[in-house]
């Protein structure tokens, strides 16, 4: 035939074996008889065809992302295996598993990780002080002074400063009546 490539060639057999495959398919079948005779018929022509999943572009960008997030709860777990032990020391003698390290987590990453945490709280600050001051405005009161916010980000720079110490010294002191909450892995 006049035109016909290797492409063609194989899209041609890939649909006749397709539609060979489905005439296996039950015509009085309920709806999942026939869904799994053509996942059945469409993973055969794959097979026959040699069909292969190619990565994904952003594979090596999601896998450091989600290895990250995987971080940062081991980080969450090791802040909190520290306050623990730092309540209890005698629990250190019946789980020594508690004062072991984590693997992956080094001193590069929690930085990084903190510096991060650090951010998002700031910025989650400025925008509930800038929500509050639309809020008194819309209800015809006065703007919240600018130092208010100065002293609330002073606040959250000051616990993140305490979080640098905690890692310096690996002594963590559990918070009591503190509004300073964990905050997620992202």
């Amino acid at each position: 035939m006049k035109g016909l490539t290797a492409k063609v060639f194989r899209t041609y057999n890939a649909s006749w074996t397709f539609q060979q495959q489905l005439k296996n398919t039950p015509a009085d079948g309920t709806v999942a008889e026939k869904i799994a005779a053509y996942n059945t018929a469409n993973r055969d022509v794959a097979i026959l065809c040699n069909h292969q999943k190619s990565v994904n572009k952003n594979f090596a960008e999601s896998f450091a992302k989600f290895s990250d997030k995987i971080r940062a709860v081991k980080y969450q777990r090791m802040k909190a295996r520290l306050a623990l032990i730092r309540l209890n020391p005698k629990i250190k003698k019946k789980h020594p598993s508690l004062a072991e390290e984590e693997s992956d987590l080094d001193d590069e990453f929690i930085e990084r990780h903190e510096a991060e945490l650090e951010e998002k709280a700031l910025e989650t600050a400025r925008k509930k002080f800038d929500k509050e001051n639309e809020k008194l405005v819309a209800e015809g009161e006065k703007r919240q002074p600018e130092k208010v916010l100065n002293e609330r980000l002073k606040e959250i720079k000051a616990e993140y400063k305490e979080l640098a110490k905690e890692r310096k010294t690996r002594k963590v002191e559990p918070k009591k009546n503190s509004e300073f909450r964990w905050r997620g892995p992202g």
